[in-house]
Protein backbone atom coordinates (compact mmCIF):
# COMPACT_ATOMS: atom_id res chain seq x y z
CA UNK A 1 0.00 0.00 0.00
CA UNK A 2 2.81 2.31 0.52
CA UNK A 3 3.69 2.42 -3.02
CA UNK A 4 0.20 3.70 -3.94
CA UNK A 5 -0.16 6.15 -0.67
CA UNK A 6 -0.38 9.22 -3.00
CA UNK A 7 -3.18 8.52 -5.36
CA UNK A 8 -5.26 6.38 -2.68
CA UNK A 9 -8.11 9.30 -2.15
CA UNK A 10 -7.40 10.36 -5.66
CA UNK A 11 -8.46 7.14 -7.32
CA UNK A 12 -11.59 6.84 -4.84
CA UNK A 13 -12.83 9.95 -5.85
CA UNK A 14 -12.82 8.53 -9.15
CA UNK A 15 -14.56 5.71 -8.58
CA UNK A 16 -16.79 7.26 -6.76
CA UNK A 17 -17.82 10.17 -9.60
CA UNK A 18 -18.09 7.33 -12.04
CA UNK A 19 -21.02 6.18 -10.09
CA UNK A 20 -22.58 9.96 -9.19
CA UNK A 21 -22.51 9.06 -5.48
CA UNK A 22 -21.88 12.47 -3.27
CA UNK A 23 -19.68 13.28 -0.74
CA UNK A 24 -22.40 13.25 1.87
CA UNK A 25 -23.71 9.00 0.69
CA UNK A 26 -19.39 8.35 0.52
CA UNK A 27 -19.03 9.61 3.86
CA UNK A 28 -22.27 8.24 5.82
CA UNK A 29 -21.38 6.71 9.52
CA UNK A 30 -17.07 6.96 8.53
CA UNK A 31 -15.81 9.87 8.93
CA UNK A 32 -17.29 14.29 7.79
CA UNK A 33 -17.53 15.06 4.40
CA UNK A 34 -14.98 17.93 4.66
CA UNK A 35 -12.71 14.83 6.22
CA UNK A 36 -13.25 12.72 2.83
CA UNK A 37 -12.65 15.58 0.54
CA UNK A 38 -9.29 16.12 2.31
CA UNK A 39 -8.88 12.54 1.68
CA UNK A 40 -9.64 12.95 -2.09
CA UNK A 41 -7.43 15.22 -2.28
CA UNK A 42 -4.63 13.38 -1.12
CA UNK A 43 -4.36 15.75 2.01
CA UNK A 44 -4.94 13.47 4.57
CA UNK A 45 -4.49 8.85 4.92
CA UNK A 46 -7.20 7.02 6.43
CA UNK A 47 -6.97 3.58 8.13
CA UNK A 48 -7.57 0.34 5.99
CA UNK A 49 -10.80 -0.32 8.30
CA UNK A 50 -12.04 3.39 7.28
CA UNK A 51 -11.06 2.91 3.77
CA UNK A 52 -12.96 -0.49 3.37
CA UNK A 53 -16.25 1.12 5.00
CA UNK A 54 -16.22 4.09 2.31
CA UNK A 55 -15.91 0.80 -0.54
CA UNK A 56 -18.99 -0.56 0.81
CA UNK A 57 -20.60 2.66 1.34
CA UNK A 58 -20.39 3.41 -2.49
CA UNK A 59 -20.68 -0.26 -3.49
CA UNK A 60 -17.44 -1.19 -4.38
CA UNK A 61 -15.53 -4.42 -3.63
CA UNK A 62 -12.07 -4.07 -2.04
CA UNK A 63 -11.01 -6.22 -5.04
CA UNK A 64 -12.15 -3.92 -7.93
CA UNK A 65 -10.95 -0.96 -6.52
CA UNK A 66 -7.25 -1.96 -5.63
CA UNK A 67 -7.52 -3.44 -9.15
CA UNK A 68 -7.98 -0.08 -10.54
CA UNK A 69 -5.50 1.51 -8.39
CA UNK A 70 -2.71 -0.84 -9.32
CA UNK A 71 -3.87 0.37 -13.44
CA UNK A 72 -3.11 3.82 -12.12
CA UNK A 73 0.49 3.02 -10.99
CA UNK A 74 1.87 6.86 -11.10
CA UNK A 75 4.96 7.72 -10.41
CA UNK A 76 7.89 9.55 -11.83
CA UNK A 77 8.36 7.25 -14.19
CA UNK A 78 5.47 9.13 -16.20
CA UNK A 79 7.80 12.28 -16.50
CA UNK A 80 10.77 10.22 -17.30
CA UNK A 81 9.21 8.30 -19.82
CA UNK A 82 8.26 12.02 -21.55
CA UNK A 83 11.92 12.93 -21.07
CA UNK A 84 12.84 9.48 -23.14
CA UNK A 85 10.15 10.17 -25.88
CA UNK A 86 11.31 13.55 -26.46
CA UNK A 87 14.89 12.77 -26.28
CA UNK A 88 14.33 10.08 -29.23
CA UNK A 89 11.76 12.59 -31.33
CA UNK A 90 14.94 15.22 -31.57
CA UNK A 91 17.83 12.55 -31.78
CA UNK A 92 19.41 13.34 -28.52
CA UNK A 93 21.60 9.95 -27.85
CA UNK A 94 24.02 11.11 -26.03
CA UNK A 95 20.93 12.76 -23.35
CA UNK A 96 19.57 9.28 -23.60
CA UNK A 97 22.78 6.99 -23.04
CA UNK A 98 23.08 9.50 -19.56
CA UNK A 99 20.12 8.91 -18.97
CA UNK A 100 20.39 4.91 -19.42
CA UNK A 101 23.65 4.96 -17.32
CA UNK A 102 21.65 7.27 -14.48
CA UNK A 103 18.33 4.51 -14.34
CA UNK A 104 21.72 1.52 -14.00
CA UNK A 105 23.43 3.16 -11.50
CA UNK A 106 20.21 3.64 -9.27
CA UNK A 107 19.22 0.16 -9.34
CA UNK A 108 22.42 -1.03 -8.22
CA UNK A 109 22.36 1.58 -5.63
CA UNK A 110 18.85 0.62 -4.86
CA UNK A 111 17.83 -2.24 -6.36
CA UNK A 112 14.50 -0.94 -7.07
CA UNK A 113 13.17 -3.04 -10.37
CA UNK A 114 11.68 0.43 -11.64
CA UNK A 115 14.93 1.79 -12.14
CA UNK A 116 16.12 -2.08 -14.14
CA UNK A 117 12.88 -1.79 -16.22
CA UNK A 118 13.35 1.60 -16.81
CA UNK A 119 17.03 1.08 -17.96
CA UNK A 120 15.69 -2.21 -20.20
CA UNK A 121 13.36 0.27 -21.51
CA UNK A 122 15.70 2.68 -23.13
CA UNK A 123 18.29 0.58 -24.23
CA UNK A 124 15.46 -1.33 -26.31
CA UNK A 125 14.56 2.26 -27.59
CA UNK A 126 18.35 2.91 -28.14
CA UNK A 127 19.21 -0.65 -30.51
CA UNK A 128 15.87 0.25 -32.37
CA UNK A 129 18.23 3.00 -33.56
CA UNK A 130 20.70 1.21 -33.77
CA UNK A 131 22.60 3.34 -30.44
CA UNK A 132 22.83 0.37 -28.34
CA UNK A 133 23.44 -3.45 -28.48
CA UNK A 134 20.16 -5.45 -28.53
CA UNK A 135 19.23 -6.91 -24.90
CA UNK A 136 21.11 -9.26 -23.32
CA UNK A 137 19.30 -12.91 -22.63
CA UNK A 138 19.23 -11.71 -19.18
CA UNK A 139 17.31 -8.57 -19.86
CA UNK A 140 14.67 -10.49 -22.30
CA UNK A 141 14.30 -12.91 -19.36
CA UNK A 142 13.45 -10.08 -16.78
CA UNK A 143 11.26 -8.96 -19.06
CA UNK A 144 9.77 -12.34 -20.15
CA UNK A 145 9.34 -13.05 -16.33
CA UNK A 146 7.47 -9.91 -15.11
CA UNK A 147 4.86 -10.04 -18.23
CA UNK A 148 3.92 -13.39 -17.85
CA UNK A 149 3.81 -13.26 -13.88
CA UNK A 150 1.93 -10.44 -13.83
CA UNK A 151 -1.96 -10.66 -14.94
CA UNK A 152 -2.78 -7.12 -14.08
CA UNK A 153 -0.77 -4.71 -16.04
CA UNK A 154 -0.58 -1.22 -15.57
CA UNK A 155 1.62 1.50 -16.74
CA UNK A 156 4.68 0.13 -16.35
CA UNK A 157 4.02 -3.03 -17.67
CA UNK A 158 2.38 -1.42 -20.81
CA UNK A 159 5.69 0.75 -21.40
CA UNK A 160 8.09 -1.61 -20.53
CA UNK A 161 6.07 -4.06 -23.35
CA UNK A 162 5.53 -1.20 -25.72
CA UNK A 163 9.51 -0.51 -25.73
CA UNK A 164 10.26 -4.22 -25.84
CA UNK A 165 8.06 -6.29 -27.68
CA UNK A 166 10.44 -6.32 -30.83
CA UNK A 167 13.06 -7.80 -28.67
CA UNK A 168 10.86 -10.93 -27.55
CA UNK A 169 10.25 -13.94 -29.57
CA UNK A 170 7.83 -13.05 -32.27
CA UNK A 171 5.72 -15.79 -30.29
CA UNK A 172 5.76 -14.27 -26.68
CA UNK A 173 4.70 -11.05 -28.43
CA UNK A 174 2.02 -12.50 -29.79
CA UNK A 175 0.85 -14.69 -27.11
CA UNK A 176 0.77 -11.59 -24.97
CA UNK A 177 -1.18 -9.65 -27.09
CA UNK A 178 -3.79 -11.89 -27.42
CA UNK A 179 -3.87 -11.62 -23.82
CA UNK A 180 -4.11 -7.99 -23.68
CA UNK A 181 -6.54 -7.43 -25.77
CA UNK A 182 -9.12 -9.31 -23.79
CA UNK A 183 -8.71 -6.38 -21.13
CA UNK A 184 -11.02 -3.99 -21.96
CA UNK A 185 -10.87 -2.46 -18.01
CA UNK A 186 -7.54 -0.70 -19.14
CA UNK A 187 -9.77 1.55 -21.47
CA UNK A 188 -12.54 2.05 -19.70
CA UNK A 189 -11.07 3.15 -15.97
CA UNK A 190 -7.98 4.89 -17.06
CA UNK A 191 -7.93 7.39 -19.85
CA UNK A 192 -3.73 7.60 -19.49
CA UNK A 193 -3.40 3.89 -20.15
CA UNK A 194 -5.50 3.80 -23.12
CA UNK A 195 -3.01 6.11 -25.02
CA UNK A 196 -0.53 3.58 -23.87
CA UNK A 197 -2.41 0.83 -24.93
CA UNK A 198 -2.72 2.24 -28.45
CA UNK A 199 0.73 2.83 -28.63
CA UNK A 200 1.44 -1.20 -27.90
CA UNK A 201 -1.08 -2.07 -30.59
CA UNK A 202 1.13 0.89 -33.05
CA UNK A 203 4.22 -1.52 -32.43
CA UNK A 204 2.77 -4.53 -32.59
CA UNK A 205 1.15 -4.35 -35.62
CA UNK A 206 4.45 -2.73 -37.15
CA UNK A 207 6.16 -6.03 -35.72
CA UNK A 208 3.76 -7.90 -37.36
CA UNK A 209 3.85 -6.11 -40.73
CA UNK A 210 7.75 -6.89 -40.33
CA UNK A 211 6.98 -10.74 -39.96
CA UNK A 212 4.48 -10.58 -42.54
CA UNK A 213 1.80 -11.45 -40.61
CA UNK A 214 -0.81 -9.88 -41.86
CA UNK A 215 -3.80 -11.24 -39.72
CA UNK A 216 -2.30 -10.28 -36.75
CA UNK A 217 -1.77 -6.71 -38.15
CA UNK A 218 -4.92 -6.65 -39.63
CA UNK A 219 -6.14 -7.33 -35.98
CA UNK A 220 -4.23 -4.74 -33.77
CA UNK A 221 -5.32 -2.20 -36.42
CA UNK A 222 -8.89 -2.95 -36.12
CA UNK A 223 -8.71 -2.76 -32.04
CA UNK A 224 -7.06 0.90 -32.48
CA UNK A 225 -10.20 1.52 -34.63
CA UNK A 226 -12.19 0.17 -32.19
CA UNK A 227 -10.95 2.21 -29.51
CA UNK A 228 -11.19 5.24 -32.13
CA UNK A 229 -14.76 4.87 -32.50
CA UNK A 230 -15.96 4.25 -28.56
CA UNK A 231 -14.14 6.95 -27.58
CA UNK A 232 -14.08 9.23 -30.12
CA UNK A 233 -10.10 9.24 -30.07
CA UNK A 234 -8.51 11.38 -32.25
CA UNK A 235 -5.29 10.20 -31.48
CA UNK A 236 -6.90 6.24 -32.13
CA UNK A 237 -8.02 7.70 -35.35
CA UNK A 238 -4.57 8.95 -36.62
CA UNK A 239 -3.24 5.93 -35.35
CA UNK A 240 -5.62 3.70 -36.93
CA UNK A 241 -5.73 4.97 -40.60
CA UNK A 242 -1.92 5.74 -40.37
CA UNK A 243 -1.56 1.96 -39.62
CA UNK A 244 -4.43 1.12 -42.23
CA UNK A 245 -2.43 2.53 -44.99
CA UNK A 246 0.88 0.88 -43.98
CA UNK A 247 -1.12 -2.30 -43.92
CA UNK A 248 -2.75 -2.06 -47.57
CA UNK A 249 0.60 -0.29 -48.75
CA UNK A 250 2.32 -3.35 -47.93
CA UNK A 251 -0.36 -5.86 -49.44
CA UNK A 252 0.07 -3.27 -52.56
CA UNK A 253 -3.45 -2.30 -52.46
CA UNK A 254 -3.18 0.58 -54.03
CA UNK A 255 -7.02 1.91 -54.41
CA UNK A 256 -7.81 1.37 -50.30
CA UNK A 257 -4.49 2.69 -49.51
CA UNK A 258 -5.26 6.09 -51.55
CA UNK A 259 -8.57 5.69 -49.51
CA UNK A 260 -6.51 5.36 -46.30
CA UNK A 261 -4.32 8.30 -47.19
CA UNK A 262 -7.94 10.38 -48.21
CA UNK A 263 -9.30 9.86 -44.80
CA UNK A 264 -6.52 10.40 -42.78
CA UNK A 265 -5.96 14.01 -44.36
CA UNK A 266 -9.32 14.79 -43.75
CA UNK A 267 -8.68 13.92 -39.84
CA UNK A 268 -5.59 16.49 -39.84
CA UNK A 269 -7.69 19.23 -41.62
CA UNK A 270 -10.16 18.49 -39.43
CA UNK A 271 -7.56 19.16 -36.55
CA UNK A 272 -6.28 22.23 -38.22
CA UNK A 273 -3.07 20.53 -38.53
CA UNK A 274 -1.79 21.92 -41.82
CA UNK A 275 1.57 20.56 -41.37
CA UNK A 276 0.33 17.23 -41.19
CA UNK A 277 -2.55 17.21 -44.24
CA UNK A 278 0.09 18.71 -46.39
CA UNK A 279 2.84 15.78 -45.64
CA UNK A 280 0.14 13.50 -46.22
CA UNK A 281 -0.96 15.10 -50.14
CA UNK A 282 2.91 14.59 -50.80
CA UNK A 283 2.87 11.13 -49.49
CA UNK A 284 -0.73 10.60 -51.68
CA UNK A 285 0.80 12.17 -54.59
CA UNK A 286 4.00 9.73 -54.02
CA UNK A 287 2.50 6.70 -54.30
CA UNK A 288 -0.37 7.71 -57.35
CA UNK A 289 3.68 8.04 -59.30
CA UNK A 290 4.70 5.31 -57.88
CA UNK A 291 1.30 3.19 -59.36
CA UNK A 292 1.49 4.80 -62.67
CA UNK A 293 4.93 3.18 -62.57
Amino acid sequence: MDNYSDIIGMTFRQVRESRSISLSTASKGVLSKSQLARFEKNESQLRASALLQLLDNIGAAPEEFFHILRQYDIDDSSKMFDKVGIYEQESKWIELKKLYDECVQKFEKTLNLKFRIQAISIKAILYSHKEADCLSKNEKDFIIKMLYDNVNWGMRELRLFNCTLTQLPYHMSTELMEDLLKKGEYYRNVPENRKLIIMVLRSATWNSLYHKDFGHGYQYKEKIREIAINYNDYFAWIVSKTLAYSCENERENWSQALMELDELSEIYNLLGADFEAKNISEERRKLINRIKK
